[in-house]
């Protein structure tokens, strides 16, 4: 017989149930550890499941405690098509007037029309190219600006033109210069027209009255004085004063285009020689020309020399007391003495700077192809460029629009002007004829592309790259206004080393990036590029390729243009996108490899109709506001471009008067940072007023997810320790467990007890929670509310007073309960996994042991069927010998 068979063969008896009989005997003791075990796991889950309950209702104590739910706002706009508002915890109680000067706009730029979409080849190949925000050269200024920063009262004018007519110019919406000019041609009732000249406002009067053109202030307000408009008018035209003078409060951020001053930080920038002696200045900590007057005054005893605002007011005018002669020299490789114009040659011991305030409507000349640099880099020699041989003086030229502006005194017919991509000048003549520009004395000409014989009447410059990104210019302004978000990146060097640069909120400029880059001790280094427009990070030693990549997830290298391989040993980040296009492509093409190539626009095919060329490339920047305007330039493929849509900022004035206002600005429509905690969001053009009102409901929904949560602990409790007397056996699972028990005490306790250092209310009854006979507890909504609304600071310090408030007592004594460490469940459930272990060693063992007896059984069985079998082989063979005798 086999040992697995059930039934004997040669006996025919059914071992498997004498075996399956004895062994059930065998097996009730471990059926009772069996359900012992059973029993532990369900009381450890049971307190596991109580444990998460308790630590839900810690949650609720930490809102509590950090006094958030109690600073919970709410906020209601008085005109919600012109402005929202969402309030977020803390925002301060109260009523704010707000007015939407403007709303910000996205770029939209159209070509010239084409014949069809699909079939003509442009027949050119060349690149389209991009760039955002300050790239254009003919900025105009913000009246916040104006007056060395001290800017322009927000108000109106009343102008009177020779005839006797008056109106007045409603300018409080003005931001720039420009709202200022479109403002008063645009005012009816009065013939005069108003452009911006060189620093200063003009107004023609086109009437036909022999009066007087005058222009005063209203109601008060300064606008006509500090937009230079008081003064006296020669015939029929006001030439304002200069408002683009410095002041010595003026911020250095604001000089060079709006690219500051370069410091060498915490050592000297320069040191100045006169009459008496030398010294080093350091501008480290500096803010405004105000500063820089005072640290180089601080070394007149030492130098001689004294400092003031130039009599023109665009620079900075070093006077040698004994009239010696005095030397500027840079130190510590610091551009400082450069962006302030102090490399001017000096002339009978005064040194009269550059020019360091860019134009109303331009930039400086050396912001130009990427400004200075510093070391080899050159800046342009002014003199006399000649169209067709008449010589025009450009000595005084400092702006492109001073360039413009003389370059317009020639008398062949050429007129100059900025062109409309905002990148460069150009030079027509209206009939198409030839011209030639050279240079008489100087280099201007050739240094600004000009130089040369015109092709069909036309010289273009293309784009001169106006600097836009230096030390000073925040990230958040990059990449058309998306900005560089913090992040981390790894640099290795040609060498094979690497460090991790992490850029975090307190790097908020170019300046820090460079810093971080340049001291992280690896062969590589980091500056702005040549054009102006990005950084430049060079490779200095190793034979291995450079590589910088983001990390965990980061984007900060890409938006920096700098991710990637240092390909010929270095990478240029500059934020100029080209897109490159072949002869063969057609409009569709063109329009799909713009957008492909992910340069910041999105590109369509429009039609408008019109019989012979209809279709046109729409362009429209991503990313709205000032930072996201675009500038194109197509004219590698002979497209052109024309602006219909200007990228602006949105504008908004905070504060009860409009004279006083502050005016804050935003690239999209939203701000943050106006109010505490009050996020805004703009839409449509006019005032509101934002209501921020305590968020009563919050509180009450919180302390109404208390009470729930901690009924639903008791509901638990109730649960998992409960016990009838008539039916013993479905008794809860921790019934008379001692931790329970403790907990149930502890929370009971809690509800009842008095809070001491918490003010005027000292127990939860008093705000209308009160303990029902079943031990859990319920909320007087109405009692709640009321106390709520007439003694807030007490109810509130009721439950947030720091370590004896509702909050942070309920969380001690919830730690007591769950602490992972000290916790009375953790020492519960530890006790019992202990028992779970001891329990389980003897199921093992006793498993075994049940095992061994069950086999001994089987084979003692099957021996016995063995010898049977044998027997029965005997009584035959004996049986058949009897037979055979018989027979016999």
């Amino acid at each position: 017989m086999s040992v697995s068979s059930s039934i004997g063969p040669a006996s025919g008896i059914d071992y498997g149930k004498l075996i399956e009989g004895l062994m059930a005997v065998e097996q009730k003791p471990l059926d009772k550890i069996k359900t012992r075990l059973d029993n532990l796991d369900k009381q450890n889950n049971a307190l596991l499941s109580m444990s998460a309950l308790l630590t839900g209702l810690k949650i609720s104590a930490i809102n509590f405690a950090g006094a958030g739910v109690f600073r919970a706002s709410s906020a209601s706009t008085s005109n919600a098509s012109i402005l929202n508002a969402t309030a977020g915890i803390g925002a301060p109680v109260g009523s704010y007037n707000f007015i939407v000067q403007r709303l910000a706009a996205a770029s939209q730029v159209v070509t010239q029309g084409f014949a069809d979409a699909d079939t003509t080849q442009i027949g050119t190949a060349g690149n389209l190219k991009f760039e955002y925000g300050r790239s254009r050269m003919d900025d105009v200024a913000k009246l916040a600006d104006l007056n060395g920063g001290a800017g322009v009262s927000r108000g109106s004018i009343r102008i009177t033109d020779r005839t006797g007519a008056t109106a007045v110019v409603d300018l409080t919406r003005a931001v720039d210069l420009k709202d200022v000019v479109s403002a008063i041609n645009s005012t009816s009732g009065i013939n005069v027209a108003a452009k911006i000249d060189n620093d200063k406002l003009v107004l023609t009067d086109n009437s036909a009255g022999v009066g007087t053109l005058s222009v005063a202030n209203v109601t008060g307000a300064t606008t006509a004085t500090d937009l230079g408009l008081t003064a006296t008018a020669v015939g029929n035209t006001i030439t304002g004063n200069d408002i683009n003078k410095l002041r010595t409060t003026t911020k250095l951020d604001l000089l060079n285009s709006g690219n500051g001053v370069r410091t060498a930080g915490v050592i000297d920038d320069f040191s100045l020689t006169g009459s008496v002696g030398s010294a080093n200045i350091s501008l480290n900590g500096a803010k405004t020309l105000g500063d820089v007057l005072t640290a180089i005054n601080a070394q007149t005893g030492a130098t001689g020399l004294t400092a003031a605002l130039s009599a023109d007011g665009h620079g900075i005018t070093l006077t040698d007391a004994a009239s010696g002669p005095i030397t500027v020299t840079a130190l510590n490789g610091s551009l400082a003495a450069f962006d302030l114009g102090l490399t001017a040659t000096p002339s009978g011991g005064t040194l009269t700077g550059d020019r360091i305030n860019s134009g109303l409507t331009s930039v400086l000349i050396r912001d130009l192809k990427g400004g200075y640099q510093g070391g080899a880099d050159t800046v342009p020699t002014l003199g006399t460029i000649n169209i067709n041989a008449e010589g025009i003086d450009l000595s005084s030229a400092r702006t492109v629009d001073d360039v413009v502006r003389l370059l317009n005194t020639n008398t062949q017919g050429v007129t100059a002007a900025i062109d409309t991509n905002g990148g460069g000048i150009t030079l027509t003549k209206s009939d198409g004829s030839s011209f030639t520009v050279a240079d008489g004395s100087g280099n201007l000409a050739a240094w600004l592309n000009i130089a040369g014989t015109a092709t069909a009447g036309k010289i273009s410059s293309g784009d001169l790259d106006p600097r836009y990104v230096s030390n000073n210019t925040l990230l958040a302004t990059l990449n058309a206004g998306a900005g560089v978000r913090p992040g981390k990146f790894r640099i290795t060097d040609g060498n094979g080393a690497s460090q991790t640069v992490e850029i975090t909120t307190a790097d908020t400029t170019v300046g820090a990036v460079l810093k971080k880059i340049n001291s992280a001790g690896l062969a590589i280094t980091a500056s702005i590029n040549d054009t102006g427009d990005g950084l430049l990070l060079k490779s200095t030693g190793g034979g291995l390729t450079a590589r910088i990549e983001d990390l965990d997830g980061s984007t900060t290298a890409a938006a920096l243009n700098i991710k990637g391989d240092l390909t010929g040993g270095q990478i240029d980040g500059s934020y100029e996108k080209n897109v490159a296009i072949l002869a063969t492509d057609k409009l569709n093409d063109i329009v799909k490899k713009i957008n492909d190539a992910g340069v910041g626009v999105s590109a369509t095919i429009i039609n408008d109709g019109s019989p012979s060329s209809p279709f046109r490339i729409s362009l429209v920047s991503r990313n709205s506001g000032g930072s996201g305007r675009l500038n194109f330039d197509g004219s590698a493929l002979g497209i052109t471009g024309t602006t219909m849509v200007e990228g602006q900022d949105a504008v908004l004035l905070y504060g009860n008067s409009i004279a006083t206002a502050l005016q804050a600005t935003s690239s999209s429509n939203n701000f943050s940072s106006l109010v505490p905690s009050v996020q805004l969001s703009a839409t449509g053009l006019g005032a509101a007023t934002i209501t921020v009102t305590r968020d009563d409901n919050k509180v009450l929904e919180s302390v109404k997810g208390f009470v729930e949560q901690y009924n639903k602990i008791w509901d638990n409790i109730t649960e998992v320790t409960k016990f009838d007397i008539n039916k013993p056996s479905d008794r809860g699972i921790l019934f008379g467990n001692a931790t329970v028990q403790q907990i149930q005490q502890g929370l009971g306790f809690f509800v009842t007890q008095v809070f001491t250092g918490t003010g005027q209310l000292r127990n939860l009854q008093g705000v209308g929670l009160k303990v029902k006979e079943d031990g859990k507890i319920e909320l007087d909504e109405d009692k709640f509310k009321a106390m709520l609304g007439s003694n807030p600071d007490d109810v509130r310090a009721l439950f947030t007073t720091k370590t004896t408030g509702v909050g942070d007592s309920l969380s001690t004594l919830i730690d007591k309960f769950t602490s992972a460490d000290t916790g009375i469940i953790f020492k519960s459930t530890d006790a019992i996994q202990s028992q779970q272990r001891q329990w389980t060693t003897r199921k093992d063992s006793l498993t075994d042991l049940i095992a061994l007896k069950r086999n001994r059984l089987i084979r003692q069985f099957a021996n016995l069927e063995v010898s049977i079998a044998k027997l029965q082989q005997q009584g035959t063979a004996l049986n058949s010998y009897q037979a055979q005798a018989a027979k016999s």
